[in-house]
């Protein structure tokens, strides 16, 4: 029998996940022989530690995530990990006993001597990641963003400099028509990777995000990424 392979994403430097939960699932897992990986924070993984991020996931057996919401961690890994080689348990949401049957684990109190990893990175791991099943190119992020955070390349939106981001600006996820940019670590809906049920109208206030010609910087932008395009 394949021992089914727990990665669970602590998201310690926003402490977005109950704790208790996560050891409660972690004792849960273990009583019924689950291998377990702990990793602090899944989106600090999925840019600076994407060979380490690799190593964790089995060959063998089922690989489970449990973390954020499911079209958010699928956006986050679209580059690196399968998506069909896993499977997302969201622990954002939703009681215990619910992700517990979701994995037809038994509860079993958490041990509360399980050591959590900790995050001493320093960086706030906050950047946008593309859910490519909404994403439609239009490049709108791209003229939008004053921080070279996306870019295009072969005709398609991309994530190239996540640590470019302003901390706690999800302006371009507001902007995007399709919905299609995800901020894991965002509280809002569907902004946090939840899923799309109806279009919210999302509105900002552009010259108090970005101070100074806001509309020139973004007609050079767009006049450069529309060259970038026809290549």
């Amino acid at each position: 029998m394949k021992i089914p392979n727990l990665i669970i994403c602590v998201c310690l430097e926003r402490n977005l996940i109950d704790t208790d939960n996560i050891k409660i699932l972690i004792s849960s897992a273990e009583k019924k022989g689950y291998k377990i990986n702990l990793i602090s924070d899944l989106c600090f993984y999925s840019v600076k530690k994407k060979e380490e991020l690799k190593k964790k996931f089995s060959d063998e057996g089922e690989n489970i995530i449990a973390a954020c919401y499911p079209r958010a961690v699928k956006s986050l890994l679209k580059q690196i990990i399968p998506d069909n080689n896993y499977k997302v348990i969201n622990l954002r949401k939703g009681k215990i006993e619910d992700i517990l049957r979701q994995l037809n684990l038994k509860k079993i109190e958490g041990n509360l001597n399980i050591e959590l990893p900790e995050y001493t990175e320093g960086w706030p791991s906050w950047f946008p990641s593309i859910d490519k099943e909404r994403c439609v190119n239009c490049a709108k992020c791209v003229d939008f963003c004053m921080f070279g955070v996306y870019t295009i390349i072969d005709r398609k939106v991309t994530v190239i400099n996540p640590s470019n981001c302003k901390n706690n600006c999800p302006a371009c996820a507001r902007m995007c028509p399709e919905t299609a940019i995800v901020f894991c670590k965002h509280t809002e809906e569907p902004i946090n990777g939840e899923i799309i049920n109806k279009e919210k109208d999302f509105t900002i206030d552009v010259k108090e995000l970005y101070k100074g010609d806001i509309y020139k910087k973004l007609a050079e932008r767009k006049n450069r990424n529309k060259n970038e395009l026809l290549k």
